[in-house]
């Protein structure tokens, strides 16, 4: 098909437009499975990125059937409409952004390069230019390849910055060093932690969810100073030897393992494999540190140590060093009387709400101590602490109160919300997708979820087909629902609009776990 010289630049536009729209697209979910390409693969072969992606089909075909019949009409329509379908890609709001690292932006050259270099070939081999934008419909190939054709530099790059952090970590004998990880809990307990310690001394903690090797290597080149005393890193895991791999980097003294449970139980394929991978952290302990542990977990307290000291803690009564009796809480706070070896101390306090935050606050006070913080210091930070972003946060909106425990959820955190949204009255709403990665266990664990709503909400809001099918199937068996005040939607979006329909002046809403933009329908 010809063009005239404006046809022509107004064809290399959209072709550049529509060509970065993919790939940037193509990027972000290669983001989200951590540069993954088996897990990138396996959520591209998933129905909702399928759905997705046919929507653009019927333009290529119209700009394929325009330019093998030379119909210029059509081709342009089909063009016409791969660009709108650009400019709503690159508008929709995403959770979480795609960040432009050095690695994304290599990986993005690289995947574009691929992309230009095979659709000149074939545009001059066969004479039609539609063949252009058939190459970029098929960019998840190229991204693939391009993490393949990197991982030479990449590695030799991460290994670089790897060293170096090292290096930095190596002339600090005198830093303290205190690891934090578990199936959840662990960002929260991070947080607290660094409040609770920073009445004594300088602390560095890993920012948001800087939990892999690099985001921890990317912490101390850049962040580590002379003056930190504490340096206080959050560890997770994808597969087993994650945890291994930070450790052998930062060598803790002191390790936090909050949870053992089945998030991420999709990845993992057990709960056995998730303990081995979260007890990495305490194994790697020297004799002369402390592993704090969670005994409310049966797997954990199980779990025989011989490596180094321990000392666990408990708010369910478990047998344990730390333990919290008469949590009390309000929509001012939390209060519980501390009892350390079966003598209580004293009565605590904090702003920060629900029973699974003052578990993270007992590992908070145990290595506390450890480090030679008083009750009252202790108190004092304790009282004054502020909640992780996402993590339960209470905040107004009008006259509408938010529980906002968007960040991500498991099923005693979902209770533990569920139980603070109960002490409110009028209207008690939740929207929530409910519970993901959980494999064979996602049925079971969100009827669970389902059960806890029927008892603690007025109006729920099921965003998703699964797990939302297991949810709703809970609230139906409980009875205690009418099937008017329960409701399944497709996305977030419809939500919020139903949202604007039933909620009213003075109701509660309760936002718990938000899908990623990788499971986004």
């Amino acid at each position: 098909m010809d063009f005239s010289s404006l046809y022509t630049y107004l064809f290399l536009a959209t072709y550049l437009f529509y060509g970065h729209a993919r790939m940037s697209y193509e990027m972000h979910m290669l983001q989200h499975s951590s540069y993954m390409p088996s897990r990138y693969l396996r959520w591209f072969k998933t129905s909702h990125s399928i759905a997705n992606r046919l929507k653009e089909v019927a333009f290529i075909a119209m700009v394929l059937v325009g330019d093998l019949l030379s119909l210029v009409w059509l081709f342009w329509v089909g063009v016409a409409g791969l660009l709108v379908v650009s400019v709503l890609r690159l508008v929709k709001r995403k959770k979480k952004a795609l960040v432009y690292t050095n690695r994304a932006s290599r990986l993005y050259a690289s995947a574009a390069l691929i992309v230009l270099i095979i659709s000149y070939a074939l545009v001059v081999f066969t004479g039609l230019q539609s063949l252009a934008f058939v190459v970029i419909y098929l960019s998840p190939v190229a991204a693939v390849l391009a993490v393949f054709v990197m991982a030479p530099m990449d590695n030799w790059i991460t290994n670089k910055y790897i060293n170096e952090a090292k290096a930095m970590l190596k002339s600090r004998n005198d830093l303290i060093i205190i690891g934090i990880t578990g199936s959840y809990g662990k960002t929260s307990t991070k947080n607290f932690l660094k409040q609770t310690l920073s009445v004594k001394y300088s602390v560095l903690m890993t920012p948001g969810s800087f939990n892999t090797t690099l985001g921890v290597v990317r912490t101390i080149r850049e962040q580590l100073k002379a003056h930190h005393q504490v340096f206080i890193v959050e560890m997770g895991a994808k597969k087993p030897h994650d945890i291994k791999e930070i450790c052998d980097l930062v060598n803790p003294k002191i390790g936090i393992l909050t949870a053992v449970g089945a998030q991420h139980l999709e990845t993992f394929k057990s709960i056995e494999n998730i303990r081995q991978t979260k007890f990495e952290l305490i194994d790697s302990l020297p004799q002369d540190g402390m592993g704090v542990l969670n005994a409310d977990y049966e797997i954990i307290r199980n779990t025989e140590v011989s490596n180094t000291p321990v000392v666990y803690y408990s708010i369910e009564g478990e047998k344990s060093a730390y333990h919290a009796d008469k949590i009390t809480f309000d929509r001012s706070g939390t209060r519980f009387d501390l009892i350390k070896n079966g003598q209580k101390l004293d009565t605590v306090q904090t702003k920060i709400l629900g029973s699974f935050n003052i578990s993270n606050i007992l590992a908070c006070i145990a290595v506390g101590e450890k480090l030679g913080l008083g009750l009252d210091q202790m108190k004092f930070g304790i009282q004054n602490l502020t909640g992780a972003e996402h993590r339960l946060q209470l905040r107004k909106a009008g006259k509408i109160t938010i529980l906002d425990d968007a960040y991500n959820s498991n099923i005693k955190g979902a209770e533990m919300a569920l139980k603070v949204l109960g002490m409110f009255e009028q209207n008690r709403i939740i929207i929530t997708p409910g519970i993901i990665e959980l494999g064979d266990l996602s049925e079971e664990i969100n009827k669970k979820l389902g059960n806890y709503i029927s008892e603690y909400t007025d109006i729920a809001i099921i965003v998703g087909d699964k797990p939302g099918k297991y949810i709703l199937d809970g609230i139906k068996e409980t009875g205690k629902m009418t099937e008017d005040t329960y409701h399944g939607v497709k996305n977030l979006t419809e939500a919020r609009s139903l949202l604007r329909e039933v909620c009213k002046d003075n109701d509660t809403v309760l936002y718990e776990n938000d899908l990623p933009d990788l499971l986004e329908q």
